[in-house]
C-alpha cells in the first residue's frame, strides 16, 4: 500500500517544482510585471554574471541561456511525467549549482531565503521514487508490458483487432477505483489458479514496486489460512477473483456477492468482476502462446 499513499504527493511534488522553475523563467521575461525580481532578460544576465563572477563575460551569457532552457526543458518533463527520473535528477543537480553559486557570489543566506537547497533536495527525493503515477513514463511501461509476443506467434499482427479491444479494457481499468496493490494481488491469484508462469512472473514483480510486500506474496496462494495479513476489502475480492476464475464450478456465488454489497458499491464490484476477467484472458492467450518468462 505504499505507493499508494504517496501517488498524490508524489503528483503534487512534480508539479510544485515544475511551477516554481516556470514561474522563475517567466519572471527573467516580466511576466510577473510589478511584483518580478528581474523583470526583464537584461536584469537577469547581470544578475548571472554576478554569480558567475569567476566565468568571461560570454560564458556568463551562455550560462543563462543554458539555464533558462534547462529549466523549462525539466519542468515540461515533470510536467507530463516523460523521463520523469532523469528530469528530476537533471532539477536536483541544476538547483544545487544555482544553491552553490549563490553562496560563493552572495552569501549564505541567499540560496536559504529563496528555499532554493529545498527545491534541490525535493528534487532527489522525487528521483529516488520507485514509480511515477499519472506520466506518460507508466503509461508507456504498461504499453509496453502488454504488448504480446510469444513463442509460437504473434498474436498482436495476426490478429490486431483482437489486441486492441483487450488493450481498451487494461486502459479502462486504470480509472477504477481499485489501487495498484488491489489489482496486482487479482492478477497474481488468477495467474495462480491458471497456472500461468509468465503472468506470475510479471505481476509479482509488478506487486512488488508497487510495495507489496514479499510475504504477502508467499502467502496469497493460502490467504484464507492467513486472513490477519489482508484486509476485509482484499479478502472480499480476492474470493470474487477465485470464482470468476473457476466460474464453471459455482459461478459468482450468493454468499461472496452478498459480502461484496456490504463494502463496495455496484460499479466498484463490476471493476472488480472485469479486472478478473481481463487477467484470466490474458492468462489464457499467454499459455495458448507459450509466452516466454521474462521477455
Amino acid at each position: 500500500m505504499a505507493q499508494e499513499k504517496v501517488q498524490y504527493p508524489q503528483l503534487f511534488l512534480r508539479l510544485a517544482i515544475s511551477a516554481t522553475m516556470l514561474s522563475a523563467v517567466a519572471d527573467r521575461f516580466g511576466f510577473w510585471g510589478e511584483n518580478s525580481a528581474w523583470g526583464n532578460w537584461g536584469n537577469f544576465e547581470k544578475y548571472t554574471e554576478q554569480l558567475t563572477y569567476f566565468l568571461p563575460e560570454s560564458l556568463s551569457t551562455f550560462s543563462a541561456y543554458t539555464a533558462t532552457f534547462l529549466e523549462i526543458l525539466f519542468s515540461l518533463m515533470l510536467i507530463l511525467g516523460f523521463k520523469t527520473r532523469l528530469a528530476a535528477y537533471g532539477t536536483g543537480f541544476l538547483l544545487l549549482t544555482f544553491a552553490l553559486s549563490m553562496t560563493i557570489a552572495l552569501g549564505a543566506k541567499a540560496p536559504l531565503d529563496y528555499s532554493v537547497w529545498i527545491g534541490s533536495a525535493a528534487a532527489f527525493l522525487l528521483a529516488s521514487q520507485q514509480n511515477y503515477n499519472y506520466s506518460l513514463d507508466t503509461l508507456t511501461k504498461k504499453k509496453k508490458k502488454l504488448s504480446i509476443m510469444s513463442a509460437r506467434f504473434n498474436w498482436t499482427t495476426l490478429h490486431p483487432a483482437a489486441y486492441k479491444a483487450g488493450i481498451g479494457i487494461e486502459m479502462a481499468l486504470q480509472n477504477s477505483f481499485l489501487d495498484p496493490i488491489q489489482k496486482e494481488l487479482i492478477k497474481i491469484r488468477s495467474s495462480q489458479i491458471n497456472g500461468c508462469a509468465f503472468c506470475l512472473d510479471m505481476h509479482t514483480k509488478d506487486a512488488l514496486k508497487h510495495g507489496e510486500t514479499p510475504q504477502r506474496i508467499f502467502i496469497l496462494n493460502a490467504w484464507r489460512d492467513a486472513k490477519e495479513f489482508f484486509t476485509e476489502e482484499e479478502q472480499v475480492i480476492l474470493m470474487i477473483t477465485e470464482e470468476i476464475t473457476l466460474i464453471n464450478q459455482k459461478g459468482l456465488t450468493e454468499e461472496t456477492y452478498e459480502k461484496a454489497k456490504k463494502l463496495f458499491d455496484e460499479t466498484q464490484i463490476s471493476q472488480i468482476i472485469m479486472a478478473a476477467v481481463a487477467i484470466n484472458m490474458w492468462n489464457r492467450i499467454a499459455k495458448a502462446s507459450h509466452m516466454e518468462i521474462g521477455k
